[in-house]
């Protein structure tokens, strides 16, 4: 009877105390990634280039136009905001890096409000109903906090989506150093 009871409370003891140590581990790397990214929008001496409407989104031009910075320090990118004015909202996004990768995406989408009785939406009032936070480590999300409902929701992999939105939109900046 001790035998099958160290045999159930020794395995269930192990994963307990691996799930402990990956989420010390997960909660570390995701305060040093807050740490960078905070340092870079700190840092008041990052170069910006800047596009506009169709520098970056072509024929695609939203109702309300974009915009897409890069800043970077020695000719390295540290991150990249974009903005783009939908018929529906805003959508911003900002993607941060370290050493050429990918470590950190905000995402906000605020939304319009649709005036009933005049039948169109009311451009003065705005409510935020998506907000994301993206922790990625060696090119894999490793964490996500979202609050609210994204445009993309469908989306099984949003890290993967981010990734290549995150590369494209830097290939696009390059374009104009």
């Amino acid at each position: 009877m001790v035998a099958l009871r160290n045999s159930i409370i020794l395995p269930v003891l192990l994963f307990a105390l691996n799930v402990s140590t990956s989420g010390q581990i997960n909660s570390a790397q995701i305060k040093s990634i807050k740490r960078e990214f905070q340092a870079v929008n700190s840092d008041t001496t990052l170069k910006k280039v800047i596009l506009e409407n169709e520098d970056f989104l072509g024929e695609n031009i939203g109702d309300g136009g974009g915009k897409l910075i890069g800043f970077f320090k020695n000719n390295t990118v540290r991150k990249i905001y974009q903005w783009l004015g939908l018929s529906n909202g805003i959508e911003i996004k900002e993607y941060y890096f370290k050493n050429g990768q990918l470590i950190f995406v905000y995402e906000l989408f605020k939304r319009f409000e649709y005036d009933q009785i005049k039948n169109q939406m009311n451009y003065d009032k705005i409510s935020t109903t998506f907000e994301g936070r993206y922790y990625f480590k060696n090119g894999k999300l490793i964490d996500q906090l979202v609050k609210g409902q994204n445009r993309h929701d469908e989306i099984s992999n949003p890290g993967e989506l981010l990734i290549k939105e995150a590369f494209n939109n830097l290939k696009l900046i390059k374009t104009k150093i």
